[in-house]
């Protein structure tokens, strides 16, 4: 899974973000990417971010996927960008 041509994920590779999508908010390590799915490794789901503002220390509520590497449909992504922690 890469990318010959410049993709917003090539920028985030090797980085910890979190990944926005239908019902879901994800965090983990993007390891790779190809044109339908991103692959993150020490996925968590987010359940409750808590509040948006500065000097938060951590997710309020938030739980290891069942298995630390995690597929995540791009078609099924609204948002993402690096994780504040």
């Amino acid at each position: 899974m890469n990318s010959q041509t410049y993709n917003a994920f090539d920028s985030y590779l090797g980085k910890r973000i979190v990944i926005y999508a239908c019902r879901f908010i994800y965090t983990g390590i993007l390891e790779a990417y190809d044109d339908t799915s991103i692959l993150l490794s020490d996925t968590h789901i987010i359940y409750d971010t808590g509040p948006h503002e500065g000097g938060k220390k951590a997710w309020d509520t938030v739980e290891p996927c069942w298995s630390s590497d995690w597929h995540i449909q791009i078609a099924s992504i609204e948002s993402f960008g690096l994780s504040p922690f």
